[in-house]
């Protein structure tokens, strides 16, 4: 079974054309992430398989970073 992007409305795998990334390990990042998910999907805890899509990112390429997105709620 592929990964799915846990992202609320969102099941997204490989096979769709998009990049899997899984949580951090470092703390304060890890927070970050978990944080923006919540926004949606209260309660919600990662898990070792737990994956976002980079339908959910933003890429700077002038600072070559790779940044989560902020959801606007409607």
């Amino acid at each position: 079974m592929p990964s799915r992007c846990i992202a609320a409305f969102c099941s997204n795998t490989r096979e769709d054309g998009v990049s899997l990334f899984r949580f951090p390990k470092e703390p304060e990042l890890l927070s970050k992430w978990v944080k923006q998910v919540r926004r949606t999907r209260e309660n919600w805890k990662p898990t070792q398989t737990s994956v976002l899509c980079s339908e959910h990112f933003e890429f700077s390429l002038d600072c070559n970073t790779l940044t989560l997105q902020r959801e606007t709620q409607n």
